[in-house]
């Protein structure tokens, strides 16, 4: 999914959408410790994805 967001955004707000996305899409049966593996692993792709459109630009 790709979400376009206008302004800043911090870690708190990302991480309170994602909650709310995990809410409606998963089965419930992630660990605490899963969920956040998976939040970590998006912000990363994220700034991946930011670095790399900012140095082709």
């Amino acid at each position: 999914m790709k979400v376009g967001f206008v302004g800043q955004v911090n870690e708190k707000n990302l991480r309170s959408f994602f909650d709310k996305t995990v809410e409606s899409t998963t089965s419930g049966n992630e660990t605490k410790e899963e969920l956040d593996t998976r939040f970590n692993s998006i912000l990363v792709e994220w700034v991946m994805e930011i670095t790399a459109n900012e140095n082709s630009s």
